[in-house]
């Protein structure tokens, strides 16, 4: 069985940078968890039925050392997609891209993450890529099984349930990042990786067809997420001075005390909720 896994790299959420003179963002460079768990569920459908897994990315030079952790977790070798017409490329164009690449290696099922972390993370890539393909597509998938000529897919869904969905190959899979836990990367596998760089002239693309696939709508805006105030305690304008001074240096109102639990036989318990109960003035 051949599988290609669609990957590429993000920024760490910890070195972010919003975007700047009409560029996307920038940062320090990380691999995506949701394309790790992808790859992780390749690696194991391979070892079941043997076949090869290959990765494909639209990713610049700059990539090459997050794609290769990638290749470690279980591939047989990467192909990098890139020439400077790709670099404002939308999600679309990306789309294209891959499934030229992917049709070079007649694959039987392509895997995506569900979303890239730390980019614009539109999570389109994977049904416009069952698109272009004319394939079915599943997402939010945390695991599967494949048969003869059909895969089951198990869904997440809202509140934690999981939707079972049997499909025909080949078909497009995008993967949670709840999906599975990832091996560590071996170097043994990433020295017996082959790899290959391609540019769109390779795929019999041009910029035109990428243009064509383009979107209408544009990301016109980025802003980074306002850090939660923490809220301060006010007193109560119906409380004296006196005790708003001294809620204030107390920090707050003063608690209440804890419920005290007592074990006592039947007779002594029904002594102390009825004394409870005088203390509260529910009786008399």
């Amino acid at each position: 069985m051949n599988v290609v896994v669609c990957v590429k790299d993000v920024f760490h959420s910890h070195g972010l940078h919003a975007p700047m003179n009409g560029r996307g963002p920038t940062g320090i460079r990380a691999p995506n968890r949701a394309d790790e768990c992808a790859v992780e569920m390749a690696a194991q459908l391979r070892e079941k039925h043997d076949g090869q897994v290959m990765l494909i990315s639209v990713a610049p030079p700059e990539a090459d050392e997050i794609l290769e952790m990638y290749v470690g977790l279980g591939a047989g070798g990467f192909v990098r997609i890139w020439e400077d017409g790709l670099a404002d490329v939308d999600q679309y164009g990306v789309a294209l891209t891959l499934s030229r690449a992917a049709a070079r290696f007649s694959p039987d099922l392509i895997l995506c993450g569900e979303r890239s972390v730390g980019d614009y993370g539109t999570g389109l890539i994977g049904p416009s890529l069952a698109e272009r393909l004319g394939w079915p597509f599943v997402g939010r998938v945390s695991s599967f099984q494949v048969g003869v000529g059909a895969a089951i897919a198990h869904r997440l869904v809202e509140r934690g349930d999981k939707l079972t969905i049997q499909t025909p190959l080949p078909v497009v899979l995008s993967v949670s990042r709840e999906a599975n836990e990832p091996r560590y990367p071996a170097l043994a596998k990433i020295r017996r990786a082959w790899r290959e760089t391609l540019d769109l002239a390779a795929l019999g693309l041009t910029r035109d067809d990428l243009a064509a696939a383009h979107s209408p709508a544009r990301a016109v805006g980025w802003a980074a997420a306002r850090p939660r105030p923490k809220k301060l305690f006010a007193p109560p304008s119906t409380a004296s001075a006196a005790d708003r001074l001294r809620m204030v240096s107390g920090g707050g109102p003063a608690r209440k005390a804890q419920d005290q639990f007592v074990e006592a036989p039947p007779e002594r318990s029904a002594e102390l909720i009825l004394a409870v109960l005088k203390q509260e003035k529910v009786i008399t």
